[in-house]
């Protein structure tokens, strides 16, 4: 199969930016993409012959340009896209809006075949004559669904793991994508079905990032986003696999580690900017999650 997702590998990501992409199969690869900047991300893409593509709109706003803009779909937050066309390439541009995360898969026809042996009916629009016409299809992305998709994109993971998480997750999104109906019925997380519960996790997400220098209390995030503790506290972990404390901590040496990387700032001064009054206490943070300290990490560098 063609390589239609190799333009996203020109793309070198950044403090803002981050364009990843894992192979699942021998003919299947996951992309996780994220514009966290303050202006819009252009990626060059292409609708490859036989291919079947999703794409799924995980927060922000995705632009679909075609034919070098005079056609183009949107995709709102929550929202997926599938595209099959037999006929021929399409190639394309995405604009990911600032503040927009995307997960898209790509799998061949004769893999998604392999992987529902007995799943006729979940891949209805591949079956018999229908596998010669194009598909393309909006859809809902329902609340189980996006828990997994926002897992992919909170996920810390060291270079070597990263791989092994990814395959399975890309499993798991299209487990729940072609589950749809069994998700309506699922009331395992009656709390999270609620999409307006999910939101508030969501802001107080939002919340801790941006004011990491000072955060606020459980008690005050709670009522800031308009939750109780408990709710919080299961549903920030049931999305994001930990407590939201926790979170902001990885997110800070995460952040921490790519400031020292990118810019001349000295040991004091990033640990100051992320958060950490006590310098002694961040270089132990760091040396804990990372397994070097700070000023071993910049000698590495050189």
């Amino acid at each position: 199969m063609d390589n239609p997702i190799r333009a996203y590998k020109s793309i070198k990501n950044t403090s803002e930016n981050r364009v990843d992409v894992y192979d699942v199969l021998e003919d299947s690869r996951l992309l996780v993409a994220a514009n966290d900047g303050a202006e819009s991300l252009f990626i060059e893409e292409t609708l490859s012959k036989g291919v079947v593509q999703f794409f799924f709109c995980i927060s922000g706003s995705i632009r679909f340009i075609f034919h070098g803009g005079n056609y183009s779909i949107d995709l709102k937050a929550h929202r997926s896209f599938t595209f099959y066309n037999p006929e021929r390439q399409l190639p394309m541009q995405l604009e990911l809006a600032p503040g927009t995360h995307l997960a898209a898969l790509e799998l061949s026809v004769d893999e998604l075949h392999r992987l529902f042996v007995k799943g006729e009916g979940e891949l209805s629009f591949l079956s018999g004559e229908r596998a010669n016409q194009k598909y393309y299809r909006e859809g809902e992305i329902g609340p189980n669904l996006q828990i997994t998709l926002e897992q992919v994109h909170s996920a810390r993971l060291t270079e070597a793991t990263a791989p092994l998480y990814m395959r399975g997750k890309a499993f798991e999104i299209l487990s729940l994508f072609f589950n749809r109906e069994a998700e309506k019925k699922d009331n395992s997380c009656p709390f999270l079905e609620d999409e307006k519960n999910v939101e508030r996790i969501r802001l107080a997400k939002k919340i801790l990032l941006e004011r990491m220098q000072d955060p606020p209390s459980l008690t005050d995030l709670a009522r800031e986003v308009g939750l109780n503790e408990y709710r919080l506290k299961a549903g920030f972990k049931n999305i994001y696999g930990k407590s939201a404390y926790a979170y902001l901590n990885d997110h800070k040496l995460d952040l921490a580690r790519k400031m020292l990387q990118e810019s001349d700032q000295k040991v004091n001064e990033v640990a100051y900017q992320v958060g950490y009054t006590n310098a002694s206490h961040f270089i132990a943070a760091f040396k804990k999650r990372f397994g070097i300290t700070p000023k071993k990490f910049l000698t590495s560098l050189q």
